[in-house]
């Protein structure tokens, strides 16, 4: 498995996650900052999952 490219996916949902929650709650921010780094998080972590899926079909049919 490619361990690398699973954790970049990881690592930036994670820091897309703590900047979803530090723009959501500063008082100057927009909320659309917070809501493009939570879609960000989200579709990294989705990747990282698709990721696994496809790894864990791979080992069971081939």
């Amino acid at each position: 498995m490619r361990w690398s490219i699973f954790m970049l996916f990881i690592a930036v949902a994670i820091v897309c996650g703590i900047c979803t929650v530090i723009f959501y709650r500063r008082e100057n921010s927009e909320r659309w900052e917070a809501y493009l780094f939570g879609v960000m998080s989200g579709s990294s972590f989705l990747l990282a999952c698709l990721q696994v899926g496809m790894r864990i079909v791979e080992k069971i049919l081939g």
